[in-house]
């Protein structure tokens, strides 16, 4: 017999938001699935910090300045194959009829105990910085981060919630037989 935890709870400054259905979104079917991906950065702050690098490291010393300047290509050539074969290509976040899949790990809807969802606070900067689904899978307790996807969270929350309106009815006429 598995011992699921009895409540799911979030730390003491986080805010608990409602998982709720949002009117400007469309209504699920249960053939729909929403794919996120990784969101799409700014780098801009980076490139002026390695140009300034290259700039200081010229006046220091050529040999320095090559060196650097060879790692960096190798680095941008890395970092723009795995943008391009692995960020795009492969979703972060897909629900659907199965159930939640994040990264590699899979949630089937059938046993998810508990989902609250919640704004994280970060004490450091004394703001709400992110957005975060917590669940009870299989005697073990999941995060899964919502915010910085191709997605807004609003429409994450919407289909979960959608997709718990409809499995709802299933698990109470499973119980009457």
């Amino acid at each position: 017999m598995k011992n699921y935890p009895t409540k799911i709870s979030i730390a003491a400054l986080d805010k608990e938001v409602k998982i709720k259905s949002f009117a400007q979104f469309s209504s699920v079917t249960r053939n729909d699935e929403l794919v996120a991906f990784a969101q799409k950065a700014n780098f801009s702050w980076p490139v002026i910090i390695m140009g300034a690098l290259s700039i200081i490291f010229y006046f220091v010393d050529g040999s320095m300045l090559a060196l650097f300047s060879f790692n960096m290509f190798l680095l941008l050539l890395i970092f723009i194959w795995n943008y391009k074969y692995n960020f795009l290509k492969k979703p972060l976040l897909r629900i659907g009829k199965a159930g939640i899949t994040y990264r590699n790990s899979c949630y089937a809807w059938e046993d998810i105990q508990g989902l609250i969802c919640a704004e994280e606070f970060d004490e450091d900067r004394r703001l709400f910085n992110s957005i975060y689904i917590k669940l009870s899978y299989n005697n073990s307790l999941k995060k899964i981060d919502i915010s910085g996807l191709s997605k807004p969270a609003e429409e994450v929350i919407h289909y979960i919630s959608s997709f718990q309106g409809m499995l709802e009815p299933e698990k109470v006429q499973e119980l009457k037989f």
